[in-house]
């Protein structure tokens, strides 16, 4: 049988760090799945790559602490680790050649933010014949300015990307919560 992936994108500090530009007010719930998802995962063996923004500047800086990856989302021996410095993660040739060799199994993606990093992959990875599903509860989107609420805006992200792949709940993962 094929092994499903799990795609981690962009699980880092600098989401989850008050007065920071991309700081998630209402993410802390979607990183608790997004936790649990990962445990699952490691526990059944999936296929596991790590996607970590770093570039150079005030955000995501490769030599920052807050670039680093949220506590418990390092990863481990036998799981891949991608760097990127752009919205997709197809932007690092050495992502779509892993890709390639997972793409016969189920795809899923969790991580930040479901209005950036985790929409150019996926809408990526469509253009190119990649099936992915994202796990919606263990994403979240950062609001722009005010003018839509988190929320609102992971909503519409969410159905904006039902479009170029599925759309599925940590619970069809792990079981209820």
């Amino acid at each position: 049988m094929t092994k499903s992936t799990l795609i981690v994108i962009d699980i880092q500090r600098e989401y989850f760090t008050p007065e920071r530009p991309f700081y998630l007010a209402h993410g802390a719930a979607s990183l608790e799945r997004a936790r649990a998802v990962l445990d699952v995962a490691r526990t059944r063996e999936f296929n596991i790559v790590h996607v970590q923004h770093l570039q150079d500047g005030a955000v995501f800086n490769k030599d920052g602490e807050l670039s680093q990856f949220e506590r418990g989302f390092e990863p481990r021996e036998g799981e891949h680790w991608i760097i990127k410095s752009q919205l997709s993660a197809y932007t690092n040739p050495a992502y779509r050649q892993l890709i390639e060799g997972f793409k016969d199994g189920p795809i899923y993606v969790i991580g930040y933010g479901s209005s950036m990093c985790c929409l150019a992959t996926i809408v990526t990875g469509a253009s190119m014949g990649h099936r992915y599903t994202l796990i919606a509860d263990a994403s979240w989107a950062r609001s722009p300015v005010g003018e839509i609420t988190e929320e609102a805006m992971h909503r519409q992200m969410v159905a904006a990307l039902a479009i170029h792949g599925s759309i599925c709940q940590s619970g069809d993962i792990i079981g209820p919560h």
